[in-house]
């Protein structure tokens, strides 16, 4: 069964209508808050008053909490956020901050100690395989070489 049987319209609605709120949200973040601050932290949510914020690091909370009163006063001045009254604060590694998992560039290739490398030299040996016994002796090759 494909996914959007269970999307109902009324889920539909309410995700759509979340999704507008929160970006009301980062919006009036962006205009009350400086850089470098906007740019390590992130509001994700704000309910009953209270305004939950993700940082990239401990440095940045404690920035929001030092200037917490100040803060809070400018965010008031943005749409939807006048009944604000609490800034929660977490620390989230920058990977779940909207940024991708891993770099785009290759990954340095992985090493392996030579004892390693002559079990699957060993293992290549008693591959019929022509193909896959010269992969697994390249493997061997490589996977022992030091920088």
């Amino acid at each position: 069964m494909r996914i959007g049987a269970y999307l109902t319209d009324k889920l539909l609605r309410k995700l759509g209508v979340e999704a507008e709120q929160l970006a009301r949200l980062c919006e009036g973040w962006s205009r009350a808050v400086d850089a470098p601050l906007r740019d390590h932290a992130l509001p994700i949510g704000y309910q009953n008053g209270t305004l939950i914020i993700h940082t990239t690091a401990a440095v940045w909370a404690s920035k929001i909490r030092h200037q917490h009163k100040a803060l809070r006063e400018r965010l008031r001045r943005q749409a939807g956020l006048e009944a604000l009254v609490e800034l929660r604060i977490r620390v989230r590694p920058p990977q779940t901050l909207s940024q991708p998992r891993r770099s785009k560039g290759k990954r340095p290739p992985q090493r392996f100690s030579r004892k390693t490398a002559a079990l699957i030299r060993g293992v290549a040996r008693d591959i019929d395989d022509p193909t896959l016994r010269a992969a697994m002796e390249r493997l061997a090759d490589n996977g022992s070489r030091r920088h």
